[in-house]
C-alpha cells in the first residue's frame, strides 16, 4: 500500500472530524469527533506514516487540551470514564509505536553489526 494514497485519507479524516467538532459546538460533536478520531486511530495504526502519526498526535492534542477541558465539567461520571479510556488508548498507542521503533533500530544494529563482522572475516590482511 502506497504511504501517499493512506496520508491523503487519513488527512480527510481529520478534516471530516475536526468540521464536524467545530460545526457541532456540543459535548455530543466532542464525544462524537473523539470516538471516530479513535476508531480510525485503531483501525489504521499499523499502518501509519510518521507524517500520519504527526497529524494524529495534533488531533490528539487537539482533543486532550483542547476541547476536553470545555466540556469536562458538564460530563457524566461515565463520559468522563469514556474520554479516559480513549486517552488511554491513545497513549498505548504511542508506547507501541515507540517499542516498535526501538526494536527497529535495535534489528537495524544487529543487521549492520553481522555485515560488519563478515566483511572482517573476509579480510585476510588482517589475519596476517
Amino acid at each position: 500500500m502506497s504511504k501517499k494514497p493512506h496520508s491523503i485519507f487519513f488527512f480527510c479524516i481529520i478534516v471530516f472530524t475536526g468540521f464536524i467538532s467545530c460545526k457541532n459546538d456540543s459535548k455530543e460533536s466532542f464525544m462524537e469527533g473523539f470516538e471516530s478520531f479513535m476508531t480510525e486511530v485503531d483501525s489504521g495504526s499499523k499502518n501509519y506514516s510518521n507524517v500520519d502519526w504527526q497529524n494524529a498526535d495534533e488531533q490528539f492534542a487537539n482533543f486532550k487540551d483542547n476541547q476536553f477541558p470545555i466540556w469536562e465539567d458538564s460530563m457524566t461520571p461515565d463520559e468522563k470514564a469514556k474520554v479516559n479510556e480513549m486517552i488511554g488508548k491513545y497513549q498505548a498507542q504511542v508506547v507501541k509505536r515507540g517499542i516498535k521503533d526501538f526494536k527497529n533500530q535495535v534489528n537495524d544494529v544487529i543487521d549492520q553489526t553481522k555485515t560488519m563482522f563478515n566483511e572482517l572475516t573476509k579480510d585476510t590482511t588482517l589475519t596476517q
